[in-house]
């Protein structure tokens, strides 16, 4: 790749993948001065790992990201970087879902590739894909992208001959920020699970979110395959995108009335319905995955994956407490929502978070129709986040206020429809917080 011949090759950001392009770029045979450039200071052990690759950090106070790049023949960009406002070429910029689309199949023809994308349900459908895969039917497959390994790391495996013959498939989680710098990246399957309006404080608006989803597709050939939700026909964007798709496009249905009884209830119907398309396109036997579920009633996500994600972690004094951080856009806090609110038990909800730029006034609206709603809270340092409902800048406080109000019987929903970087580190940070407050209290 010529490109990785150049005589300068800077790192933009040094978070996971700024890393993961570290040992990729220093593993080549060729002499290429590697320049790494973060807004934030690096600690210690990543101030050695950029020393023992012999590799040099920028001053920020001395070099603007502008000035990095201008010195650099090629740039390297980690996920969450906005390159749209710096002035040169954008031939310069190299992503790692392309570098990865490269080298995964070069180094090993047989390797397939699976990607996942969407508002919600990626994380659920790569990591179940991945554990079958693997479990039922013996098809070594790891777990990259976003969640798992970063890419770069999938590729560095391949060298090893004791792994090669155990990496049969990467199933791969995107965000819309991997996507949207890939210039060739054609995933073997594409899954595109919903779409909702997200990111918008990134993405200048929602068709150029949905345009860098999008990317997901738009490479592949005719042997390629793509997955969509029926619901998709109805979408002016997807029709438009439609005319010049070349893979093979197979759309899922919502009102599909298929048996799906013998499912683990470990995630929504529709999600399966994505998992069996691509069983089914990979060739494999879904009766065979049909009878291991009957013989394996205790067939879970594994590693805690569904930490986060409508977990109910506790029951004090008959009440209930759903642990749902993961929840960071509204329909994710709405499906949580009337998924307990089957259980015909009063809900006590806690949104809150960021918005990211989207409005969230017409969650409060479709709230209003679950009629086991009992009272809402808001968490957030925004006093004005959601007009009328009280707001709090602190868990610990919140929590004291619906003991106030907390009854038999109850159930408390923490599912914010927002993101957590305004009072925590991340969503799993802000669910730790909200699980260890309640046992607390619950002691």
């Amino acid at each position: 790749m010529n490109r990785c011949c150049a005589k300068k090759v800077g790192i933009l950001g040094f978070g996971i993948v700024g890393k993961s392009y570290l040992k990729f770029f220093s593993n080549f045979n060729i002499d290429i001065e590697i320049n790494v450039w973060d807004k934030r200071k690096l600690n210690d052990s990543e101030l050695d790992l950029v020393k023992k690759n012999n590799a040099k950090v920028f001053d920020v106070k001395k070099n603007s990201i502008q000035e990095f790049c201008n010195q650099q023949d090629y740039v390297a960009v980690s996920p969450g970087f906005n390159i749209s406002d710096i002035e040169c070429s954008k031939d310069k910029f190299i992503c790692e879902l392309d570098l990865f689309s490269e080298y995964f199949k070069h180094a090993c023809l047989q390797h397939k590739s699976i990607a996942i994308t969407g508002t919600l349900g990626k994380t659920t459908i790569t990591n179940l894909l991945n554990q079958i895969l693997n479990k039922v039917f013996d098809k070594p497959s790891c777990i990259g992208g976003n969640i798992g390994f970063p890419m770069l790391d999938l590729i560095e495996k391949q060298k090893n001959i004791d792994i090669v013959d155990i990496v049969d498939t990467a199933v791969l989680e995107l965000s819309s920020f991997q996507l949207d710098q890939s210039k060739k990246f054609a995933p073997d399957i594409a899954i595109w699970t919903n779409f909702y309006p997200n990111h918008l404080d990134w993405h200048k608006d929602s068709k150029e979110y949905f345009d860098a989803k999008s990317k997901i597709f738009e490479y592949q050939n005719k042997n390629q395959h793509l997955i969509v939700p029926a619901s998709f026909l109805k979408e002016d964007l997807f029709l438009e995108k439609l005319k010049n798709i070349k893979s093979r496009v197979h759309f899922i249905s919502e009102e599909n009335e298929s048996d799906l009884s013998f499912v683990p209830d470990i995630t929504f119907k529709q999600n399966w319905r994505f998992i069996f398309t691509a069983l089914d396109i990979l060739g494999l036997d879904l009766e065979k995955l049909k009878n291991y579920f009957k013989k394996n009633n205790s067939f879970s996500l594994k590693n805690n994956l569904q930490d986060h994600r409508l977990e109910h972690f506790a029951t004090v004094n008959k009440v209930d407490f759903y642990n749902d951080s993961k929840a960071t856009v509204i329909q994710a806090t709405l499906s949580a929502t009337q998924k307990i609110n089957q259980k015909n038990k009063p809900i006590i909800l806690i949104l809150g978070g960021t918005s990211k730029g989207v409005g969230r006034n017409s969650l409060l609206k479709d709230l209003e129709r679950c009629e086991n709603l009992k009272k809402i809270f808001c968490l957030s340092k925004n006093k004005n986040e959601f007009s009328g409902i009280k707001t709090y800048s602190s868990l610990q406080e919140l929590l004291s206020a619906i003991m106030q109000i907390v009854r038999p019987g109850d159930q408390v929903l923490f599912s914010p429809s927002g993101a957590s970087f305004d009072l925590f580190k991340d969503y799993k940070h802000r669910g730790d917080i909200f699980k260890k407050l309640v046992l607390e209290l619950a002691n």
